[in-house]
């Protein structure tokens, strides 16, 4: 059977070829005495055949309205990111140590897969770090 290797600095392996990556790459801030520093977390899924990014939104709000807690939508709008086609949202929602925010980019990349950029902290430490995660945003290339 064919596989496709995966190979980083610390580790390599073989899957089989016809499975997905989903990858998830995380960053955080230093700890500090918050609870949850801030972080950015970069994913990847696979939309169902049928779901244009649009439809891949709109699923993935709606499975958040209802797993998560005292779920908020404040925004959603269609945006160009790193000069891609991308969804943005914004939403909060109750989990400990309290109220979160995230902001979620999806995009469409070539070959089907959506990778989803989220900036999260708490919803009292979002604005303080929300100037490093622009600069993070404003840094993003794709690779060729």
């Amino acid at each position: 059977m064919a596989s496709t290797r995966h190979a980083d600095a610390d580790l390599q392996f073989e899957v089989p070829a016809d499975w997905i990556n989903r990858s998830v790459i995380v960053w955080s801030a230093p700890a500090t005495a918050a609870e949850v520093p801030p972080n950015f977390v970069i994913a990847y899924d696979r939309p169902r055949a049928d779901e244009d990014l649009g439809a891949y939104v709109t699923r993935q709000i709606a499975d958040l309205g209802r797993s998560a807690q005292q779920f908020r939508l404040e925004l959603r709008r269609e945006i160009t990111f790193a000069g891609r086609p991308a969804v943005e949202v914004v939403f909060e929602w109750l989990a400990p140590p309290g109220v979160m925010r995230q902001r979620q980019i999806f995009t469409l990349l070539p070959g089907g897969r959506v990778t989803s950029v989220a900036s999260t902290a708490t919803a009292t430490d979002f604005a303080a770090a929300d100037e490093t995660f622009g600069g993070i945003l404003k840094s993003f290339r794709w690779s060729a």
